[in-house]
């Protein structure tokens, strides 16, 4: 199984300015815990909320999201680099983000939580040992 790679996501926040979208084993815990789901489920829910047009019904759980992505930045920011960043309340990510900027919002997550995961392993090929190649 591959590592999770250290990187995040660009996106750029109102009130904010610009943050970077890591899912680290504290995010991926913390939003596990909240939901008992897995991150899978709690991704498809947040993407189908956003495919239902007229219904924001998982916007806390979007809220909850987005807000856990930006704490753990500013815990990282702190113990990497010594530096401050303030944390937000789920209730400062709903000034944030609105309908005009939701769906930019919503691909830098789900972008982030596609970087963070392990790269899928590739099952061995049979064939490619004996030199046979399929007809």
């Amino acid at each position: 199984m591959g590592d999770l790679k250290p990187r995040g996501v660009t996106v750029t926040l109102e009130g904010a300015g610009e943050r970077h979208l890591l899912f680290d084993f504290n995010v991926i815990e913390a939003l596990q815990d909240k939901y008992e789901k897995s991150l899978w489920e709690i991704m498809n829910d947040i993407v189908n909320n956003s495919q239902k047009k007229g219904t924001w019904e998982n916007i806390p759980m979007f809220r909850f999201v987005l807000a856990t992505l930006l704490n753990a930045e500013c815990e990282r920011a702190r113990l990497l680099h010594g530096e401050e960043i303030p944390a937000v309340e789920e209730r400062d990510v709903g000034c944030m983000v609105g309908i005009d900027n939701y769906g930019e919002v919503l691909k830098a997550i789900l972008k982030a939580y596609g970087i963070s995961m392990p790269e899928p392993e590739q099952p061995e090929d049979p064939n490619a040992k004996s030199g046979q190649q399929n007809q």
